[in-house]
């Protein structure tokens, strides 16, 4: 004959139905916390991916304006150094993507006292990648305004829209042929926003480039 002890009563029912409610009420809230926390962290990598976008694309396009400026090495003659729309074959970007503007300026190098000068030129093109339209840099260089080679290419913006980016020039305009060369010149892009709070609004960004004075 088996002796019951009080310890092995178990839980009664009442007791079982007031965990399940205390357990209720406790993971309500937590779930609201870790549904509130992965909304938050992808709004926040959304926000954080464009404003990359917008820093990437200020630095580079404001260096490349300030270096804006060519010249024949041998009459020292300035030459055409801004570009919209096509670009002329064998220059930097021409037959890439769409055409957005280029940008060229002389590099020049010393070994000794004799001067070696070579061509740079940014070319600023779209291209659909993998669903997206895509703002690439190519940067290349050459011993001359046609015989550039790409060195290297970034992809300074994505998830470009309609209406295509606009170059704008102050001073002199942006030119079509001849020397002309402007004091400033600004890139007017729209992006599609990934923030899951804002996702399909269309934001503008505005670059600007100085160029520098010499």
């Amino acid at each position: 004959m088996s002796t019951r002890r009080e310890g092995d009563a178990g839980f009664t029912l009442i007791e079982l139905l007031l965990v399940v409610v205390i357990l209720g009420i406790i993971a309500a809230p937590l779930a609201n916390v870790v549904t509130s926390f992965f909304i938050n962290s992808a709004t926040t990598t959304a926000r954080l991916s464009g404003s990359h976008d917008e820093q990437l694309a200020t630095a580079y396009f404001a260096q490349d304006v300030a270096n804006l400026g060519t010249r024949d090495q041998t009459s020292l003659v300035a030459a055409q150094s801004v570009w919209t729309g096509a670009f002329p074959a064998g220059t930097c970007g021409a037959g890439v993507g769409t055409p957005v503007v280029l940008l060229a300026w002389d590099d020049v190098a010393w070994t000794g006292s004799a001067a070696q000068a070579t061509v740079d030129q940014a070319a600023y093109v779209l291209q659909a990648v993998s669903g997206q339209t895509q703002l690439h840099r190519l940067f290349c260089t050459g011993a001359s305004l046609t015989s550039q080679s790409v060195s290297s290419d970034a992809v300074i913006a994505h998830n470009i829209v309609a209406p295509l980016p606009i170059v704008a020039c102050a001073g002199t305009g942006c030119p079509t042929s001849g020397p002309t060369v402007p004091a400033s010149i600004t890139l007017t892009l729209n992006l599609r926003s990934s923030d899951p709070g804002n996702r399909g609004q269309t934001l503008q960004v505005t670059l600007t480039g100085q160029r520098r004075q010499t």
